[in-house]
């Protein structure tokens, strides 16, 4: 019955793009990159109320990893202790590695092809492979029948079959804290990023890390001459990446700690030298093809992901007060976020382009698509990092600030961009994705919410785009519809408000709080809504049901798909809810959508006066004359899109 839902969506999405929702019934902690801030925002600009904890949840599908094995269970070999899960046929196993190896290993280039390679004859020996080695196998084929199947190229391979054939002696796995127990690790970290539940990749890739560090992956190692030894600390520096890469992604998402600090870090980047090129090329190296390696586009990613740990501190610290910071820490805090700034801008204008090669699926290029670009997967990754740097400081900026509009811009080219992959078939549909083009599209609407001067034909195809994207994610995973639905809604609802004509009544009812419950009424709330003669006053059985109900059926409704969804109601201890009096402080341009919240926690529905859910400030919004309100010199995406 609270106006938790739109939070608690966004935050509950954030762990379903992490992977890392589980059996436990203890709260998850989601902190302010999660997205659940831009949702705190526009919760508390468009319901009205003030966010309580949400209730207990239902257990999540899938423990989380498993308690330290005995090694007296270790096996050495997949032989005669292993309950035998037949792998694919030849030909189809052939097509799997294949496909693996160009299209989705490019962008974890954790394993050594040529190794695997010589594992594809060995997998139809009983007992030629480790455990680990078979187990890996497995974890290659559920990775890429997965990906095909939401790419809409079946195979006819279930992943599901293959995990279960993978994950069936991960203890033993976990014991033996090696090189192959990470890229065992991150592999399954690559395989819940696309489905809508998972084993917890948030805990595999601390895991996995806090082995990198036992190992020393994070660290330079001396050069050698031997060949061998030179060969190995290749692989494990492209592990430790990997690895480092994943935790960045997943850690943002949920607004966590990262498991390892780069001032920690000091191990080189990986290498393009040709004397690697076996690591995930097939084939030996051709110097007429010119000085490319399929690992530049994941050196380039690192380079972002090391701009967006510099972002983290700078702008997500705890210790430190951020926003309500002294002059004098205010500038320097501006001259920091223009400096990563600029190394987003210029990080973005020298990315790698995938060439064309014998008319394979890579990476970055599909056959089938058009168009041979990589800059739409760069242009979404830019400005999502845009979007990491300045939401969080949405609130209270001045809508004439450039920040703010950039935010606007950003936020509408990432919808735009992520249909513009799609059309091309070269969008990865993961749930990471899926967070960020619904958190984009939020962002967005709150931008507009905020300065409606801002609305053009160029907003109305960004939330189009958005539409579309999270439609063709609820075909993926039917549990992503609920989240097609709340945003078109809000879509359509502030379009009303914006367009509304200026002689309209000032009571009104307020389209953004009336339009949700249209379709389907939650039971218990009566869709009849009482207004006085007065003109206006919603009899108090009915206040904040309207939208609160509606939105939190569909977030919290617990699928077949997506089972478990009632465990993102405890995830509000520390961080996604700090009451009422918010520590942002705004400047008087934003002050009445930021610092006055519309209702108290001590409100009394029976004693209030006034029309629920309608401030002074909504109530003149509701006047605004769209014939000023146009401004379309200002908002130009012409360099964004």
């Amino acid at each position: 019955d609270d106006g938790t839902s739109l939070i608690d969506g966004v935050a509950y999405l954030s762990l379903c793009a992490s992977g890392t929702t589980n059996a436990s019934r203890e709260p998850f902690y989601v902190g302010s990159s999660s997205g659940a801030t831009i949702a705190r925002v526009i919760q508390s600009s468009i319901y009205k109320r003030p966010a309580r904890p949400p209730a207990s949840c239902e257990p999540y599908r899938n423990g989380a990893l498993p308690d330290t094995p005995d090694p007296s269970d270790n096996q050495s070999s997949a032989g005669s202790s292993v309950i035998p899960v037949p792998v694919p046929g030849r030909v189809q196993a052939r097509m799997l590695f294949d496909f693996f190896f160009e299209t989705i290993h490019p962008r974890w280039p954790l394993l050594d092809r040529l190794r695997y390679e010589a594992f594809f004859d060995k997998q139809y020996i009983p007992g030629a492979l480790s455990i680990t080695e078979i187990s890996i196998v497995h974890l290659i084929y559920a990775i890429t029948a997965r990906f095909l199947a939401v790419t809409r190229k079946p195979c006819g391979i279930d992943d599901e079959t293959h995990l279960s054939a993978a994950t069936q002696f991960m203890e033993q796995i976990l014991q033996q804290h090696d090189l192959d127990t990470v890229q065992y690790l991150i592999l399954l970290g690559v395989h819940g990023q696309r489905s809508p539940y998972g084993a917890g990749a948030w805990s595999q890739v601390r895991y996995a890390t806090s082995i990198c560090i036992e190992m020393g992956l994070h660290r330079s190692r001396r050069p050698s001459n031997s060949a061998a030894y030179t060969r190995e600390s290749e692989l494990r520096r492209r592990a430790f990446w990997s690895c480092y890469c994943l935790d960045r992604v997943i850690g943002i998402v949920l607004g966590r700690p990262f498991a390892i600090a780069d001032r920690d870090i000091n191990v080189e980047l990986p290498s393009i030298g040709p004397e690697f090129w076996t690591l995930t090329h097939q084939g030996d190296h051709n110097s007429t093809k010119g000085p490319w390696s399929n690992v530049l586009p994941f050196i380039h990613i690192i380079k972002l992901d090391r701009i967006h740990s510099r972002i983290h501190k700078t702008v997500f610290r705890v210790d430190r007060e951020v926003i309500s910071a002294s002059a004098d820490n205010q500038s320097k805090l501006d001259r920091k976020m223009s400096k990563l700034r600029a190394e987003l801008d210029e990080w973005v204008s020298n990315c790698p382009q995938t060439p064309k090669y014998d008319n394979k699926s890579t990476w970055m290029y599909d056959p089938e698509s058009a168009f041979l670009d990589a800059r739409d997967f760069y242009s979404v990754q830019y400005h999502k990092a845009v979007l990491f740097l300045f939401t969080v400081f949405l609130p209270i900026l001045e809508t004439s600030d450039q920040r703010f509009i950039t935010c606007a811009r950003s936020a509408a080219s990432v919808c735009n961009a992520y249909k513009r992959l799609s059309q091309n078939k070269t969008l990865t549909y993961t749930m990471i994705s899926l967070h960020s083009c619904f958190v984009a599209g939020l962002t967005l609407i709150y931008c507009i919410w905020r300065d409606r001067k801002l609305f053009s034909y160029e907003v109305v195809e960004a939330t189009q785009s958005c539409s579309q994207i999270l439609t063709i994610f609820g075909e993926k995973w039917p549990g992503a519809v609920k989240y097609r639905d709340i945003f078109d809604e809000l879509s359509q609802s502030l379009f009303k408000l914006t367009l509304k004509p200026a002689g309209a009544s000032p009571h009104a009812r307020d389209p953004l709080l009336g339009q949700l419950d249209r379709n389907e009424q939650p039971a218990g709330v009566s869709q009849e809504t009482d207004v006085t003669s007065g003109g206006g006053v919603l009899e108090p059985s009915n206040m904040s049901h309207l939208v609160t109900d509606a939105v939190k059926e569909a977030f919290m409704e617990v699928d077949e798909e997506a089972p478990g969804g009632w465990q993102g109601w405890r995830m509000w201890n520390e961080m996604v809810i700090d009451g009422t009096n918010s520590s942002l402080r705004s400047s008087s341009g934003v002050k009445n959508f930021v610092d006055q919240p519309f209702m108290d926690a001590e409100w009394d529905p029976n004693t209030a006066s006034g029309i629920y859910g309608i401030d002074t400030v909504q109530d003149a919004a509701m006047q605004w004359n769209t014939g000023q309100s146009m401004n379309h010199g200002q908002w130009t995406l012409s360099d964004y899109r």
